[in-house]
């Protein structure tokens, strides 16, 4: 069996058109991340926004 283990942003009604096309398909579980946030090297405003940036030498 096919194993899918990341959708990535998926339209609410997905699952639903995933069980018409695919009548074999088992869902095994569910993950929601209400915010993901990846400020390496990022200065953020208050709402979350890239406002800046910090320089950052990664090979030193």
């Amino acid at each position: 069996m096919t194993e899918l283990t990341q959708v990535g942003a998926v339209p609410g009604d997905a699952e639903v058109r995933l069980a018409a096309a695919l009548p074999h398909l088992r869902i095994a579980d569910r993950a929601v991340a209400l915010r993901a946030v990846k400020p390496m090297g990022r200065l953020l405003d208050p709402d979350g926004r890239a406002v800046g940036f910090v320089p950052m030498n990664l090979w030193e």
